[in-house]
């Protein structure tokens, strides 16, 4: 990928000696603390991203009137609300805990760039076919450049480069509105969602 000269400023800053002095650990050192949390993320966001295809796959076998659950949303009223009607009354349980979030919504628009045949393999029979697709890069990459057009280039880089998700932030935030300011055009601007920033393109 064309890499742009800094010019854009960081998101967050970096904080002075002073702050970085007063992080602690209770549990002994703060690496060995921040060992733990990365090593439980991963291994979250793995659990996190298997439930979500699960999901999102049973939702699009859902039929009504024999026309598939295509979308998360907007499938119509008769399809939406009839879906809504079978999970709290015939299944009994809502799906609302699992897909109401952020990530959630975000995720769900990568599958079928990492599962092109996503409806042909079952992810609860052939979980190999539904494997993550990265090592380093976890769904907080996944949900800032969500909306961008070279998303995949762009983690790519990140997992190449074993960025963090600060890192990566900085540098994809440069990178996109450094490329829509070459093309003198407004592609791109930074948003928070609950707190959560992503770069949302401009329509």
């Amino acid at each position: 990928m064309k890499q742009y000269p800094k010019t854009y400023k960081d998101l967050s800053r970096q904080p002075g000696d002073k702050r970085l002095s007063c992080i602690g650990s209770s549990l002994g050192s703060v690496d060995n603390l921040a060992l733990s949390f990365r090593n439980f993320y991963k291994e979250a966001h793995l659990i996190i991203f298997d439930l979500n295809v699960k999901e999102v796959w049973l939702e699009q076998h859902f039929l009504y009137d024999g026309v598939r659950r295509a979308n998360r949303s907007r499938n119509g009223y008769n399809l939406d609300w009839t879906f809504s009607y079978f999970m709290k009354s015939i299944v009994g349980i809502s799906q609302k805990p699992l897909t109401c979030g952020f990530f959630f919504a975000t995720t769900a628009t990568y599958f079928i760039d990492f599962f092109p045949n996503f409806l042909d393999h079952n992810p609860f029979e052939e979980p190999e076919y539904f494997k993550y697709p990265y090592k380093h890069v976890t769904l907080d990459f996944l949900a800032f450049v969500y909306q961008c057009h070279n998303r995949l280039k762009m983690l790519q880089e990140a997992e190449d480069k074993k960025m963090n998700i600060q890192d990566f932030m900085n540098w994809a935030a440069n990178y996109e509105l450094s490329y829509s300011s070459s093309l003198d055009k407004e592609l791109y601007c930074i948003v928070r969602h609950n707190f959560i920033p992503y770069l949302k393109k401009i329509k």
